[in-house]
């Protein structure tokens, strides 16, 4: 996909980011997206 612009490490850490922050999201619905 992104071959050469990330690193496996840096798209892992990415990723890992990002779907904490949805887990987040989703049980604060308290809070506006």
């Amino acid at each position: 996909m992104l071959d050469g612009l990330l690193d496996d490490d840096d798209l892992r850490e990415v990723l890992e980011q990002a779907m904490a922050r949805r887990e987040e999201e989703d049980n604060s619905e308290t809070t506006p997206e």
